[in-house]
């Protein structure tokens, strides 16, 4: 074959050269590479970004469309117990719903529920709902607390509480104000003076 149909390459990873036809290296996007495993590893060092670990402090490669933050699993795994841990010894936050509680075995658990098998002595069924009777979820002692047998029972009784707002707001004990019900402060101000414990006789 005439040396001019030829051309000499020389593969720009890892300097292997070789030949190709001049009609086929002359195309847009001929062969650069020797081989495949010589494209991607190209590929894959033009993609690569370094960062830091922030476990181990250690640098390391990664590709620009992962986005690893950890050199290694283990870092990770690392990582994600020592979070976990330092979330588990914080106070329960405003935002929780319910106050919750460390068990002997390490397990996080609502204060309520923990409070009621502590008194029944026994575990509660996944089934098995504890209702706040003053509908305060940090309220959890347990003269406020009542056990329904069922999710559908626990439903029912937050139904018949819905049934209770006409007769309060006729009674004027409960205001529907933007957009919200509340009580007025006419009727908070009575109630925090009948609250009060009396002194006794002398």
């Amino acid at each position: 074959m005439p040396a001019g149909l030829i051309q000499t390459i020389i593969c720009p990873t890892c300097g292997k050269t070789f030949y190709k036809l001049a009609s086929i290296a002359r195309e847009r996007g001929g062969p650069k590479y020797c081989s495949r495993a010589c494209y991607l590893e190209q590929h894959r060092k033009k993609s690569a970004i370094r960062l830091i670990c922030p476990q181990c402090g250690r640098q390391f490669e990664s590709r620009r469309y992962k986005r690893r933050k950890f050199c290694s699993r283990e870092c990770a795994t690392a990582h994600l117990v020592a979070r976990n841990k330092s979330l588990a010894e914080q106070k329960p936050q405003k935002s929780c719903r319910y106050a919750e509680k460390r068990t002997k075995d390490g397990k996080r658990m609502h204060l309520h529920r923990f409070i009621v098998e502590e008194y029944l002595e026994r575990e509660l069924a996944p089934n098995e709902v504890i209702h706040h009777i003053d509908c305060n979820s940090y309220n959890s002692t347990l003269r406020n607390l009542y056990l329904f047998k069922s999710r559908n029972e626990h439903q029912k009784a937050h139904g018949t509480l819905n049934g209770c707002v006409p007769e309060l707001i006729r009674r004027g004990v409960l205001e529907f104000s933007n957009g919200v019900y509340a009580v007025p402060n006419c009727v908070k101000g009575k109630l925090h003076r009948t609250s009060r414990p009396e002194r006794p006789k002398s």
